[in-house]
């Protein structure tokens, strides 16, 4: 209902479903958007969310924003903003322009956009959302647009985020309920400091606390066009999860064939990754 809401209120349900794509998501509101929106750098907003379409040089977007209202996906104050323009594209870049204020969006694929700062570096989202968003009419893909590059390994990477919880459930065999309709991540990868290859990981736990995590292994392999692919194994599971290394600080989950997962509207595929380690609660 929330897709549908929005896509009305962007008049995008008249667009021919053949030669539009449509992208839903929830993001951050990182300075970037807010500048292209015209939304008040000071104003306290939890998340936004998106349904954008393109479509023969046009883009229609709709938008709604605000604090979060426990316990449910909405806002306990949500404000809507419908914009249209000009939207060109370059590579695997989309350009959309609202009255010479630009905001750009990277192509994973065709089923994944992630909006981009000022200097065409992906926004990194937080333990809530991700800057990722996700085609309605999404078709099983492992393609990447992005041209691969070397990522390199530190003493210890953190990532975090939240995600759909089926179709990784029931790719890796874990059997979670219909209930589940998200899972939170925060994972600390660690490596050898000799070796500087992948050791062991950590992820979960209450308050951050290092002695309440699971505890399994990772390791970097290479797939197609030189991917950079991370396997994690939990260490008392059968199953592992995929993911794929699309820039410095964003992970994206594929299922066991390659293929990169598509989100809803509230929540993509991606992890992101934190500077440092959450400070521990007590």
């Amino acid at each position: 209902m929330k897709v549908i809401a929005l896509l009305a209120l962007a008049g995008l349900i008249h667009l021919s479903p053949f030669k539009e794509s449509v992208y839903v998501g929830c993001t951050p509101v990182e300075s970037t958007v807010r500048k292209f929106f015209g939304i008040s750098l000071t104003d306290s907003i939890d998340f936004m969310r998106w349904t954008l379409s393109l479509q023969n040089g046009i883009y229609k977007v709709g938008v709604e924003y605000g604090l979060a209202k426990n316990g449910t996906p909405g806002f306990t104050n949500g404000k809507h903003i419908v914009l249209s323009g000009n939207m060109r594209k370059e590579g695997n870049y989309y350009y959309l322009d609202n009255h010479n204020k630009i905001l750009m969006v990277e192509s994973i694929n065709s089923n994944l956009l992630h909006i981009l700062d000022e200097n065409k570096n992906m926004l990194i989202g937080n333990g809530g959302y991700s800057y990722g968003l996700s085609n309605t009419h999404a078709v099983k893909s492992d393609q990447i647009d992005i041209p691969h590059r070397k990522y390199s390994l530190n003493e210890y990477q953190v990532y975090e985020g939240r995600t759909p919880c089926q179709e990784i459930s029931a790719d890796a065999g874990m059997n979670k309920g219909p209930e589940c309709n998200k899972m939170k991540w925060y994972m600390i990868l660690y490596t050898d400091p000799v070796t500087h290859q992948p050791s062991y990981y950590l992820k979960g736990g209450r308050s951050y606390r290092k002695e309440t995590m699971d505890r399994g292994k990772w390791k970097v392999s290479h797939g197609k066009d030189g991917r950079t692919i991370y396997t994690i194994s939990p260490e008392k599971e059968p199953w592992s999860f995929y993911l794929v290394q699309v820039d410095d600080n964003i992970l994206v989950f594929t299922d066991k064939n390659g293929n990169l997962l598509v989100g809803n509207d509230d929540f993509s595929y991606t992890l992101n990754r934190r500077k440092d380690e959450h400070p521990v609660m007590r």
